[in-house]
């Protein structure tokens, strides 16, 4: 299960595709649904429906109970030139209901409700967007299981989403400390995305 890969790749999208192509033909599926659970942060703000197409060539039974893949679908809707941003509340609650429902990892959780905000910014439900962000936060900075680098990396991310949303709602002193920390942490930890 590809469920916690948050360590991001850099890609380019048509070798990507290849890489991809080429796992699906010898049949790892495993490894292709890996493949993509470590790319999609990168590509699903600028490709989102390559993303998704992408998605698609695996069989749903290999990735379907995976919240960090349902994430990836909904991800790929808050994608540049998406004409459908909504679309991807349906695949978060999906991932949401799947985390309550097993026993994902810490990264997991944090990630898939991370990329939640964005998604419900993106719509403009701004308090619903805090919420998750400060959730994710919440539970990155209570669990001592994480490494302290694996902790940063991900809370740096949380911290763009948590800065934007409270910018968004008017908080500019507490967007404005939260946008600094991320900045502080953004070393390799930010997409280039997020540093935009």
């Amino acid at each position: 299960m590809a469920s916690g890969a948050l360590v991001y790749l850099s890609i380019d999208v048509d070798s990507f595709g290849e890489s991809l192509a080429d796992l699906l033909r010898a049949e790892k599926l495993t490894e292709a649904v890996d493949l993509i659970a470590a790319a999609w942060p990168t590509m699903s703000t600028t490709h989102g429906a390559q993303l998704r197409g992408l998605l698609e060539n695996v069989p749903e039974s290999v990735w379907t109970s995976d919240p960090w893949m349902l994430a990836a679908m909904g991800a790929s809707y808050r994608s540049l030139g998406s004409t459908s941003r909504s679309a991807a509340v349906p695949w978060f609650r999906s991932a949401e209901a799947l985390l309550a429902a097993g026993s994902p990892s810490v990264p997991t959780i944090a990630g898939v409700r991370m990329h939640h905000s964005a998604a419900l910014r993106s719509l403009g439900q701004l308090e619903s967007a805090l919420e998750k962000a400060e959730s994710a936060w919440a539970l990155l900075d209570g669990d001592v299981s994480l490494t302290a680098s694996v902790r940063v990396r991900i809370q740096a991310q949380v911290a763009v989403q948590l800065g934007i949303a409270r910018l968004h709602l008017g908080d500019y002193d507490g967007a404005l400390a939260i946008l600094r920390l991320a900045l502080g942490l953004s070393d390799h930890n930010l997409i280039q995305s997020e540093l935009v």
